[in-house]
C-alpha cells in the first residue's frame, strides 16, 4: 500500500495535488485488482453544462458476425461519463442515442454501437462491427450524434485481426471467445438427463445427476439409499440398459424451449465427475 502524508489543514496552500507523476514500481510483475484513489474536495465550482465522455477502452475482439453477409469483427468499446456522482443532471447525462464508429487505414465500420444513456461516474460498453483491422495498425474511435455531429474521438487503439485459420495450438486457442449472441443471451436452459435419470435420487444436500459420484462416498446418503435399494452387487454401469429414453421427443422439447423464450439450451454431459486416466485407476465392481 502506498500512502500519503496529508496536510494538516486545508485551504492554506496548494494542497489540491498530493501527488504528480508518481511511477510506483513492483519487486516482480503482478495483476492489480484494484487501485484505490483519494480525493479530497467539497464538490464546488462551476456547474457543469454537458457529460465529459472518455474512451476508456477498444479492444479488437475474436468475436464476429454475418451482417449482410460480411465477417464483420466486433470491437469492445468503453466509453465513461467522468463526471463525479454529484454533477447528475440532464445536461451532464447522455439521455438520446450516441453512435460509436470505428476508423483507421483499411477500417470500415459495417455496425456502429449505441449509447442511449450514460450518467456522470458511469460507463457502458458496447460492439462496434468492422473489417478490414490490420495487425500493427491503429484505430480512432469516434462519437457522433444521429445528425452526423462530432462529440469527440480517441485516437491511438491498437488493432488485432481476426484469426481466420483456428489451430491446436495454446497460444492461439487462448484467444477464443465465446459469440456475442451467447454473451447477449439472457435466458438459457440446461438439461440434466441422463442415466441418474433412472434411479432419480438425490439426499436433500445434493442432487440426483451426482448419482454416481455420491456412490463413490461409502457412507454417504446415496451410498446408504443405494445398498438397501439395490443390493451390494448393482453397479451404476448397470442402470445403463435402463436408459432407454423412449418418449423422448426431440420437437416438442424445442418448441418448449422457444415457447419459454430460452435463446439457448445445453444437453450436460457430465456433472461434477471426472474420470482419472492414471495407471491403477480402476471402474469399481462392486460397492460392497
Amino acid at each position: 500500500m502506498t500512502q500519503y502524508e496529508l496536510p494538516s489543514t486545508w485551504g492554506t496552500g496548494n494542497d489540491n495535488v498530493i501527488t504528480n507523476g508518481q511511477v510506483l514500481t513492483l519487486d516482480t510483475p503482478a495483476y492489480t485488482h484494484e487501485i484505490h484513489f483519494l480525493y479530497a474536495g467539497d464538490g464546488s465550482g462551476d456547474k457543469n453544462s454537458e457529460p465529459a465522455l472518455s474512451v476508456r477502452q477498444a479492444r479488437f475482439s475474436m468475436r464476429w458476425e454475418l451482417i449482410d453477409g460480411i465477417r464483420a469483427q466486433a470491437v469492445e468499446v468503453t466509453l465513461a461519463n467522468m463526471l463525479p456522482a454529484f454533477a447528475l443532471s440532464r445536461e451532464t447525462s447522455i439521455h438520446s442515442e450516441v453512435l460509436v464508429s470505428i476508423e483507421g487505414t483499411g477500417i470500415q465500420t459495417i455496425s456502429p454501437g449505441s449509447i442511449y444513456r450514460l450518467v456522470p461516474s458511469d460507463q457502458v460498453r458496447v460492439d462496434v462491427f468492422v473489417t478490414g483491422s490490420k495487425a500493427g495498425g491503429q484505430a480512432t474511435v469516434r462519437l457522433h450524434d444521429t445528425h452526423g455531429d462530432d462529440l469527440g474521438s480517441s485516437e491511438g487503439w491498437a488493432m488485432t485481426p481476426l484469426i481466420e485459420e483456428w489451430t491446436a495450438d495454446a497460444d492461439v486457442l487462448k484467444m477464443h471467445e465465446t459469440p456475442s449472441w451467447w454473451n447477449g443471451a439472457k435466458f438459457g436452459i440446461f438439461i440434466h438427463w441422463g442415466v441418474y435419470s433412472y434411479p432419480a435420487w438425490g439426499p436433500p444436500t445434493s442432487y440426483a445427476e451426482w448419482y454416481d459420484s455420491d456412490l463413490h462416498q461409502i457412507g454417504s446418503p446415496t451410498y446408504q439409499h443405494h445398498l438397501d435399494t439395490y443390493g451390494p452387487n448393482v453397479v451404476y454401469d448397470d442402470f445403463i440398459p435402463h436408459f432407454t429414453a423412449s418418449k423422448f421427443n426431440a420437437s416438442e422439447w424445442v418448441d418448449l424451449f422457444d415457447k419459454a423464450g430460452a435463446q439457448y439450451f445445453v444437453l450436460v454431459t457430465a456433472s461434477r465427475f471426472v474420470l482419472s486416466m492414471s495407471a491403477g485407476t480402476q471402474w469399481l465392481k462392486e460397492i460392497a
